[in-house]
């Protein structure tokens, strides 16, 4: 699906496979495009898990599960042009099992017997305000008797608030809970999807959007027109313009080729990957 892999650190307690973190990659940035959380980590899972059973804690590369492909579906509606950059996926717990009930019922023995910290599944204040927004999309069980689980969606509510990160997501009417990210029902999910992205463009607006940098720098005698998915930094710049997409980019280049081919040597330059340089003919 796209040019996106997916990741995912992981590792064994007991019996049981654990997940403690997840991302989708689009081209080579490290920044973050937007984080989503999720009740726990379905079916993806490393292809080895040699290592893992040893009792290592371990990156691999996963394929995407149905929920992956659902987020996929998202992120593309929300950014539209070229994507360049990490979707971080965090989990109200970490236990892999794709059967959500089986998964409470386990998370709630777990954590019962001290076999599990439910707390350690929530990162740093500054890990979560590194990111533009957060989807949330754990599902609306809210049975009492899951004790545990309502109360991890307390502390995560906590600390999104404390890092005052913008967040959103499909509210159900108990106000606590925001409805799973991929519905059963395929016509269901298609339109949960657009739902999400009226949510999102309603209460977020442009603020997340995917920015390109044109910059140009004089050196040694000639203009440099420097673009890439961040500004450029290595050297004093005569002036750096901010871009919605592509398409923006081919225009500012060409005026400022324009502007300063007058007063010397024009030289452009891309930053940017292969992948998200599209088809940007401004040479």
């Amino acid at each position: 699906m796209e040019n996106v892999e997916a990741f995912g650190t992981f590792q064994m307690k007991g019996d049981y496979l654990f997940r403690n973190s997840a991302f989708l990659q689009w081209g080579k940035s490290k920044k973050s495009i937007g984080s989503f959380l999720l009740l726990n980590p379905g079916k993806a899972k490393p292809l080895d898990l040699r290592g893992v059973n040893n009792g290592n804690i371990e990156e691999h590369k996963v394929n995407l599960d149905p929920t992956m492909q659902q987020i996929v579906k998202l992120v593309r509606k929300i950014y539209p042009d070229d994507i360049n950059g990490k979707i971080h996926i965090y989990n109200l717990f970490s236990l892999v099992n794709p059967n959500n009930e089986d998964a409470i019922l386990l998370y709630e023995e777990l954590v019962e017997n001290n076999t599990i910290d439910p707390y350690e599944v929530i990162p740093p204040l500054e890990e979560l305000k590194s990111h533009p927004w957060i989807c949330c999309g754990w599902g609306i069980n809210s049975e009492k008797r899951y004790r545990h689980l309502q109360q991890i969606k307390l502390l995560w509510k906590k600390s999104l608030q404390e890092a005052g990160v913008p967040t959103f997501g499909k509210l159900h009417n108990n106000g606590i809970d925001y409805y799973h990210l991929r519905p059963r029902l395929i016509e269901d999910q298609e339109e949960l999807l657009n739902d999400l992205t009226e949510i999102f463009n309603s209460k977020l607006g442009t603020i997340s959007r995917s920015s390109y940098w044109v910059s140009v720098v004089y050196f040694e005698e000639e203009y440099i027109i420097i673009f890439d998915d961040e500004p450029f930094s290595e050297r004093p710049t005569v002036v750096t313009i901010d871009c919605n997409n592509l398409a923006e980019i081919r225009t500012v280049i060409r005026v400022l080729k324009a502007v300063y081919s007058p007063n010397g040597s024009v030289h452009v330059e891309s930053l940017l990957s292969d992948m998200n340089r599209g088809n940007l003919d401004v040479y």
